[in-house]
């Protein structure tokens, strides 16, 4: 019987966690893989949820993981490092993507740009909020960026007395507390060995090209989100002391008017013209604070660590994409293989053999790429896990969150033959009448919620 490789997907957390187990040839005790563990924050349920998590993953392994992979900076993938920290006594090694290498000048650069934009998104929606009072709730632009700093932290409340507050660069380091061996950071085209095993890890992102790391379109002609110049990864959220010639991130037809058009909140006008209205780089109406937090939001999600896992030469392929977005699944196709003179050969191959791909970001739109993506996992095999509790997102004020999208959900759905299992609902009768060769995957209900998994497992 050929040895095979085990995916637990925790569910019932809006958030991502995932413990990988690969046989080793030899017979000794299987490699254990973390890869995420977080919940979405505000979300109670959830987060309640993470100590039994944690208490499974400890029994699962002995508590030594062997890896775990951080893929990006967001509160719901790196929580519970900090909220459960039961779930490893050791660490051995701590993957992570280029970015967050503390010796590469660009991830410096790119993620100290990030946390002085979330610094600023903080005290904006901090002072908005005291000068608006009661009357803050009405305002949805506030909202959202309130919605965006959540993935961060940044809007959580203050910790009780002698309680250190944790943010998601504090998490992280938790991790770097119990490894043992090394931390790791790759680069697109990286290929890791997973120890004592046939599989092999390679690496497709994030991107090292700026302009892609910065691309989070879902197509050519449908702007859902907007385009970043070069603001957000440079220099142009710089000190106070910045010019006021400084180049705004965002495209001018993009920008609101300003006084503004009869009909918009005075009471906001009137505080944004006293706060902002003689910085004209600086100013909310021109450069929108609401698409500066989305924008925010999505150069995180940009710079997820993506793995394909080969679980040997030329055979099946497990995806992990993380929260990539648009320009980090059309890096893929441009990476320069060291094996490979065409570079595009490599993608087609992996992207060809998926047999279980980590649905992106709950099932959002943008985090799924369609001909860069969906359309090229061709493999009659193919599973999919979307990470979601759909009643809690489309709840989120003030206009609900899309997850999972409903046309990505069809189009997922018909490529996989119906076998998409999620992190809210029992199993598809697809899964079990599927003629594939692979076993239907296991529900362990929550216990608290039966209707909802406590995990899924599934063997490859």
């Amino acid at each position: 019987m050929p040895l095979r490789v085990k995916i637990r997907c925790y569910g019932g957390l809006l958030g991502d966690c995932f413990l990988l187990r690969f046989p080793r040839t030899d017979g000794a005790a299987d490699v254990s893989m973390l890869i995420d563990f977080g919940v979405l924050q505000n979300f109670p349920a959830g987060e309640s949820r993470l100590p039994a998590i944690a208490a499974d993953i400890h029994r699962e392994t002995g508590g030594k993981l062997d890896i775990v992979v951080v893929t990006h900076r967001h509160w719901d993938h790196v929580c519970g490092f900090g909220k459960a920290p039961g779930y490893a006594d050791t660490v051995g090694e701590l993957w992570m993507s280029w970015v967050e290498n503390p010796d590469d000048p660009a991830g410096r650069r790119i993620t100290g740009n990030v946390a002085k934009t979330e610094a600023r998104l903080a005290a904006f929606a901090e002072q908005a909020g005291a000068a608006l009072g009661l009357a803050a709730s009405s305002f949805p632009e506030l909202t959202e960026i309130n919605n965006a700093l959540t993935f961060t932290a940044s809007a959580s409340a203050a910790p009780g007395p002698g309680a250190k507050r944790l943010t998601t660069p504090g998490c992280i380091d938790l991790v770097r507390a119990k490894v043992t061996g090394a931390a790791r950071y790759f680069h697109p085209s990286d290929r890791i060995a997973i120890p004592g095993s046939n599989v092999a890890a390679w690496v497709l992102g994030p991107p090292t090209d700026e302009r892609l790391l910065a691309d989070q379109d879902p197509s050519a002609d449908k702007h859902e989100v907007f385009k970043l110049t070069d603001g957000m990864l440079g220099e142009a959220l710089g000190g106070d002391d910045a010019p006021a010639a400084l180049r705004p991130p965002f495209e001018v037809k993009k920008s609101l008017d300003f006084p503004p058009k009869p009909g918009q909140n005075p009471a906001a006008a009137d505080w944004l013209a006293g706060h902002y209205g003689n910085e004209p780089w600086r100013r909310v109406d021109g450069v929108g604070m609401e698409a500066l937090a989305l924008q925010f939001d999505n150069i995180v999600n940009n710079t997820s660590l993506v793995l394909a896992f080969e679980l040997e030469p030329g055979g099946d392929v497990l995806l992990f994409a993380a929260d990539a977005q648009v320009g980090n699944w059309q890096s893929w196709r441009q990476i320069a293989w060291p094996d490979k003179a065409d570079p595009e050969q490599r993608i087609a191959e992996l992207l060809g053999h998926v047999v279980f791909y980590k649905v992106g970001h709950h099932g959002s739109i943008n985090a799924t790429a369609s001909a860069e993506g969906l359309d090229r996992m061709t493999s009659p095999k193919l599973r999919a896990f979307i990470p979601v509790v759909e009643s809690f997102a489309r709840a989120k004020k003030p206009k609900g969150w899309d997850m999972p999208h409903e046309s990505m959900r069809r189009v997922l759905e018909t490529r996989a033959c119906g076998r998409v299992a999620r992190g809210d609902m029992a199993l598809p009768d697809a899964f079990m009448t599927a003629t594939d060769g692979f076993a239907p995957p296991v529900f362990t209900p929550d216990p608290a919620d039966p209707s909802l998994p406590f995990h899924i497992d599934f063997e490859f």
